[in-house]
């Protein structure tokens, strides 16, 4: 899906748009005197250029590509950000020592905000809640809070003599690392605290950072020593020093996060590195133009591109190659560029009261969103649960399960009650979380509280849950208590709240796919055997209780903790997987459809990243649109080559989304979750917005946070 990049002019105050599908520059766009930063709000439609000679923001309706009347700010304004929701701009004023708000809906400037000396650079959390100011003068960072443009006291980094010049934080939201030029460290700032950590000693003359796209590693370029030294988050321990080229400049990490790449100010080049958790190694330099500084990369990871300040181009770079196109002409010593993001945004939300994965979540009919069980911090197992209420965008607490659970399921009852059965709980015996459980209860969302119900006839985890149309509940497969994959079924009937076995599956399945097709029949399909993974599928018949075989799948590896939607024309759309065979381990990007007229499945589109989602298999949500959302998950390793057992290792979470179009068969990249998620949960709400919950992080383990999607 095409995007535009927007060039900064400083020496001809105009600013180039260049379409990115052909890169093509367009007719300059005359903005303001001496313009030296852009910022793009979230959704795509303006970008705010900061004019530093002529105290001014530009604002550019990136549609038609027009100006609109500058906004006047403080002294040399030097930079810009935007919050998440794209509410608000906070514009810094180096030469007034204050932050000016612009409400973007109005674009109106609100009272400026006092921090201090000579400010510069500047980050906002990705919940939206915190900006931070560096003020390069006062070796301090000022943070500011966003729901009254309130400054706080001052953190103090460097030691009160790193000059501080650069900023950047965590995914997660909970680290800002500052760095300061003349000490040679990096100062790592806790959110929750706002307290300083002990400086992080990298190198000469430090100048940029970026963060990789799981929060991992920190990456900070050294413009005097031309190194670039890595930084774990976790243990804020800093690797080997990474040799680049001379007067390093900056640096831009990709979401594929295979390479860092770094332009040499003073070598007309960038260095590619190829990074990850113990590889840090520089590849060829790559030649660009002449003095090569800012550097954007587009929101899919294909293309970086490079500002040469002096040859007044941008030089495009493919990252799948690390091969330089030909360089784009733009305006007179261009000094900034932005990239527009993909169509679709996220933004963030309320966080809940728990972290929790391996979770479920409910759509109640009054349109809140109920969750329940799963792990917190220090993987303690849940029995409490939360509410959602899109109007406030908060989460309260509602009455506690009577058993603490995972790895369960919940139904919405046609009553409005929601039914929980199964799971893992706590084993008695040695107090582990590998209990299989054959309780169910039900939530009243009217009381708030939980009762038990029947007992399923045998304790099942991974097991599908599928409300049939007579009002019943199918619950079919899944992992019994002796540690074996069953093929057993059972039927839950809310008027009397029993459970009744009926037909078995004719292959023994867990962490597979149910679908209601409309017809009334339940399609299951994929999922873990006794040993390997399932490419079979079958169909339920409610109105025999008995199952037969359909057509396998075909283009798909077996594979097993697959999505599954039913689409507006009947047809069901699988994607993604993990697949376990012998000798193989890995996940899937391959996408199939059944059509339940002929009983067989085709091929469509593959998606643009491998994907899956351990437990809590579902990662897809229609769309009103008609289209299919998918975010999150886990992938393979950095992007890498599938290697038996090594799919479930750390630094392979995704924070990438994209939409199936059905009419076409393809997928295509949307917006980018701000934060890095698997084994979380995604919730399609009566607003048309979908909502992503908790989960885990590899840099930051089990989640609080959640966002919405909106299409």
């Amino acid at each position: 899906m095409a995007t535009s990049a927007y060039v900064v002019n400083k020496g001809s105050g105009t600013v180039t748009p260049i379409e990115t599908a052909t890169n093509t520059p367009g007719q300059p766009i005359t903005v303001g005197s001496d313009p030296n930063a852009i910022a793009i709000t979230p959704d795509g439609t303006t970008a705010y250029v900061v004019n530093g000679g002529s105290h001014t923001v530009t604002p550019i309706r990136t549609a038609t590509n027009t100006a609109g009347s500058p906004i006047k700010v403080g002294r040399d304004p030097n930079a810009i950000a935007i919050t998440p929701d794209g509410t608000t701009a906070y514009v810094v004023n180096g030469g007034s020592d204050t932050v000016t708000p612009i409400r973007t809906a109005t674009n109106t400037a609100g009272p400026p905000i006092t921090v201090g000396k000579e400010p510069g650079p500047i980050a906002i959390t990705p919940d939206g809640a915190t900006v931070y100011v560096v003020n390069i003068s006062s070796d301090t960072v000022t943070p500011i809070e966003t729901a009254t443009n309130t400054p706080g006291p001052p953190i103090t980094v460097g030691n009160g003599f790193g000059v501080p010049v650069a900023i950047a934080i965590t995914p997660d939201g909970a680290t800002v690392y500052i760095v300061n030029n003349d000490a040679g460290t990096v100062t790592p700032i806790q959110t929750a605290t706002n307290m300083p950590g002990p400086p992080i000693t990298v190198g000469s003359g430090p100048n940029a950072i970026a963060i990789t796209p799981d929060g991992v590693g920190a990456y900070v370029v050294n413009n005097s020593a031309q190194t670039v030294v890595p930084i774990q988050t976790a243990t804020n321990t800093p690797g080997q020093p990474v040799p680049v080229g001379f007067e390093a400049q900056s640096i831009a990490i990709p979401l594929t996060a295979l390479f860092a790449y770094i332009p040499n100010l003073g070598s007309n080049s960038v260095t590619p590195i190829r990074i990850g958790p113990t590889v840090n190694t520089p590849w060829p330099p790559i030649t660009v133009g002449t003095e090569p500084g800012p550097i954007a990369i587009t929101p899919d990871g294909t293309t970086a591109y490079v500002v040469n300040i002096i040859s007044g181009t941008v030089t495009p770079i493919e990252t799948a190659t690390n091969t330089p196109g030909q360089p784009i002409t733009v305006g007179s010593q261009p000094a900034a560029i932005a990239i527009t993001p993909l169509p679709g945004t996220w933004s963030a939300t309320g966080s809940m009261t728990t972290p929790r994965n391996e979770h479920t979540a409910t759509l109640l009919p009054n349109g809140e969103v109920l969750v329940a069980g799963g792990f917190t911090i220090a993987g303690t197992l849940l029995g409490s649960a939360e509410l959602y209420n899109p109007q406030t965008r908060t989460w309260t607490a509602t009455g506690s399960m009577t058993t603490a659970r995972f790895d369960h399921t919940a139904t919405l009852l046609p009553n409005g009650e929601v039914l929980i059965a199964g799971g893992l709980g706590i084993n008695p015996n040695n107090n582990t979380d590998n209990q299989g459980l054959d309780s169910a209860e039900l939530y009243n969302p009217q009381t708030g509280t939980w009762t038990a119900t029947g007992s399923m006839t045998t304790a099942r985890h991974g097991h599908t849950a599928t409300l049939l149309p007579n009002g019943q509940v199918l619950v079919a497969g899944g992992g019994d208590n002796s540690g074996q994959t069953t093929n057993s079924a059972e039927l839950y009937d809310p008027q009397t709240g029993t459970w009744t076995a009926t037909g078995s599956m004719t292959t023994a399945r867990t962490a597979h796919t149910a679908t209601l097709l409309p017809n009334g029949e339940v399609l299951v399909a994929d999922g873990l055997g006794t040993v390997f993974s399932l490419d079979s599928a079958e169909l339920y018949s409610p109105q025999t209780g008995t199952w037969t075989a359909t057509g396998s799948m075909s283009v798909s590896a077996a594979s097993h903790y697959q999505s599954a939607t039913l689409l507006p024309n009947g047809e069901v759309l699988v994607a993604g997987g993990f697949t376990s065979l012998p000798l193989e381990a890995f996940a899937l990007n391959s996408a199939e459809l059944y059509d339940p007229q002929t009983g067989t499945w085709t091929a469509t589109g593959s998606m643009t990243t491998a994907r899956f989602n351990p437990l809590n298999n579902q990662l897809m949500t229609l769309l009103p649109s008609g289209e299919v959302l998918i975010a999150g998950g886990q992938g393979n390793i950095y992007g890498g080559v599938a290697v038996a057992g090594t799919a479930f290792a750390s630094g392979n979470g995704l924070n990438s989304a994209e939409l199936y179009n059905p009419q076409t068969g393809t997928w295509t990249p949307t917006g980018n979750m701000a934060t890095l998620r698997e084994q979380h949960t995604v919730t399609l709400l009566h607003n048309g917005k979908v909502l992503a919950a908790g989960g885990l992080n590899n840099a930051s383990g089990v989640l609080k946070s959640a966002e919405l999607y909106t299409p």
